[in-house]
């Protein structure tokens, strides 16, 4: 069969306690969850920061030192992932985003 990667934010709670609720699903080398770590930030936004810097994300997003980028980047998600798409700039993905496509695509 296929492997399954499930992704999904720490939301500010540890791994292992967002871990047990799905444990029966998962399945080692077969079906498994990847979550984001605590130290690099809730969601997505701040974690997307921590691994690539304001500066770059600013460029990549268009947006200009007055605005706050966490802020700006949870209220436009659709609109700061069609530029993120569209931009020559590749830019750091997440440790647990990188693990999920290794683990599919080895």
């Amino acid at each position: 069969g296929k492997q399954v990667a499930v992704l999904r934010d720490n939301d500010g709670h540890a791994q292992e306690d967002l871990r047990a609720p799905v444990a029966q699903w998962l399945a080692d080398g077969r079906r498994e969850l990847f979550i984001g770590g605590l130290e690099e930030g809730a969601t997505l936004e701040p974690q997307l920061i921590a691994h690539n810097g304001e500066v770059v994300l600013r460029k990549v997003l268009g947006i200009t030192p007055a605005a706050d980028l966490s802020t700006w980047m949870t209220r436009e998600k659709t609109e700061g992932a069609l530029r993120i798409a569209s931009s020559k700039t590749k830019l750091i993905a997440p440790a647990y985003m990188s693990a999920a496509a290794t683990f599919i695509h080895g």
